[in-house]
């Protein structure tokens, strides 16, 4: 996953993922936990890459991947790992939200 800052400069960080969503929400709270990307993205409004081992490379909103975590319906399978997703990010209070 990576995603292009306000100065240009690409940022990129590894996760393991069954999903798209579920990677893109791996990586925000990875980026969440790095002071310079705090302050530099990514935000709600930017895209992230995904590159997959398995398929080509795919794009997805931060506010879609957000926005999916939000949803509280779907099948058993996804209900859970939205929940262990939301784990990563603590009390809902601290997950990402719009910073622009």
């Amino acid at each position: 996953m990576s995603f292009v800052d306000s100065d240009g400069l690409e940022h990129s960080v590894t996760v393991v993922a069954r999903t798209r969503n579920e990677a893109a929400l791996r990586a925000l709270a990875r980026f969440d936990q790095s002071e310079f990307a705090r302050v530099n993205g990514p935000f709600r409004g930017d895209r992230l890459k995904v590159e997959s081992l398995i398929e080509e490379s795919h794009g997805i909103g931060v506010g879609e991947a957000l926005a999916w975590l939000e949803l509280r319906h779907g099948t058993p399978r996804e209900i859970a790992v939205k929940s262990e997703l939301r784990a990563l990010f603590g009390p809902a209070e601290k997950r990402p939200k719009s910073r622009r």
